[in-house]
């Protein structure tokens, strides 16, 4: 009180502090309220609970489903397939990174100004740009290519015997490959599988054979499971083929181009001649594509896609979502509603994550972002119609808006009345 009289006189002083008073007690009524709440039985499904728990689990679900830890896990494979090279898609990958921080940064600063809702659907918004651009730049490449999954399991079916004989001899697991190739454009199998797709007049150091196949890894199966799908992909390029033997470290790889390295299946051992030895762990081809390797032009139209993506990731839903939806939930429910949410948030990231290979192998990379652009379409609907802004509301206001569908009007605070006074 002393303090206050020294600022503002007596009368005002007086008056600031029964103010303060005045909140004071409104704010133990509200505590007394809630307690009152918790312990009547009240009926959690009311809409004031499960408006704000259905809001919850779908933006949390939809921001997994935008395939943000996929991108992230499988960027450098992805600028590669769109025809860059090795070192120049991993400093592409390395672009994204620092573009994801630097504008985490930017979101921070934007975050109280502009308010959660705005930041979302442009994110959300800027998010659908990138996928959508994406898909159309490899619909473009994928529909070019020519699909030779029985060519190349015929491949597999006839090297597997030998395959065998290896790991049953106990030759060094290391050196076997379950799938290999002639390091020679002259092969019989590369010569048949351009003539067949009409490519012989085909630049052979523009050509690549791209394979998604499945490998159990030499794992328990609840060890597997846990880490995901064993579905893998390999991108054959043939200008390896005609590569100079001197450039070629190791002498395995100078007569033949592994494909897919063996993995021997460890709880089916077997002992011959005094050594010993292991059957091999099967491996079924899920597809396999034949085309041109993409200009350098479509890599670079992948990786501006990406940064797009990222960018608006990172400045909606990569710091929004966890802030909002904090203020979204009802005390009473808060803890358990979080938790069940996290859950499905988590759920979902497993699932595309587990699942990403093997769609790409069925659908495409064309197909897969199409698909996740739409459901983030569904993400920024859902956020432009339904979540309400939160930014400078008081957690009893957002409460209130999920009873009466409404959203009280602001609450003046002390310091603001003082200001205009002065």
């Amino acid at each position: 009180m002393a303090v206050l009289v020294r600022s503002y006189g007596e009368v005002r002083a007086q008056e600031v502090f029964d103010e303060m008073v005045h909140i004071e007690e409104e704010e133990k009524l509200k505590a007394e309220e809630l307690k009152k709440q918790s312990s009547s039985g009240e009926s959690l499904l009311q809409r004031k609970y499960v408006y704000p728990f259905i809001l919850a689990v779908l933006v949390l679900a939809f921001t997994q489903a935008t395939g943000i830890n996929s991108v992230l896990n499988y960027s450098v494979k992805v600028f590669q397939q769109a025809g860059l090279e090795g070192t120049t898609a991993n400093w592409a990958d390395f672009t994204i990174k620092v573009v994801n921080c630097l504008m985490t940064i930017v979101a921070m600063m934007l975050v109280d100004r502009k308010g959660r809702k705005f930041l979302l659907k442009i994110g959300t918004a800027g998010i659908v740009v990138g996928l959508l651009g994406t898909g159309f730049l490899f619909n473009n490449v994928e529909k070019a290519r020519k699909d030779v999954t029985s060519d190349v399991a015929a491949l597999l079916a006839q090297q597997s015997p030998a395959v065998q004989k290896q790991f049953e001899e106990g030759k060094e697991v290391d050196s076997i490959r379950t799938l290999q190739l002639e390091r020679t454009p002259d092969s019989t199998f590369v010569k048949d599988l351009l003539s067949k797709n009409g490519m012989t007049d085909k630049d052979i150091n523009r050509m690549q054979l791209i394979i998604t196949y499945d490998q159990p890894e030499a794992n328990p199966a609840w060890y597997q499971f846990l880490m995901g799908s064993s579905t893998q992909l390999s991108v054959v390029e043939f200008s390896e083929l005609t590569k100079d033997p001197k450039d070629i470290k190791k002498e395995e790889d100078k007569a033949s181009l592994a494909v897919i390295k063996a993995v021997p299946d460890s709880t089916n051992k077997m002992v011959v001649a005094g050594k010993d030895g292991y059957a091999m762990k099967p491996v079924s081809i899920l597809k396999a594509e034949l085309g041109e390797k993409p200009d350098s032009s479509v890599g670079w139209g992948v990786t501006a896609f990406f940064i797009i993506f990222i960018a608006f990731y990172a400045t909606g839903p990569g710091v929004c979502v966890w802030l909002a939806l904090s203020e979204l939930m009802p005390a009473r429910i808060r803890s358990n509603g979080m938790a069940i949410a996290l859950l499905i948030n988590q759920l979902v990231s497993t699932v595309i994550a587990g699942s990403f290979l093997p769609w790409v192998g069925s659908c495409g990379y064309s197909g897969v972002f199409f698909t996740l652009g739409g459901i983030t379409v569904l993400y920024f609907i859902t956020v432009a119609f339904f979540l309400p802004e939160t930014k400078g509301r008081s957690l009893e206001e957002i409460e209130g808006y999920f009873a009466t569908g409404k959203m009280p009007e602001d609450l003046k605070m002390i310091g603001e009345g003082i200001e205009a006074e002065e």
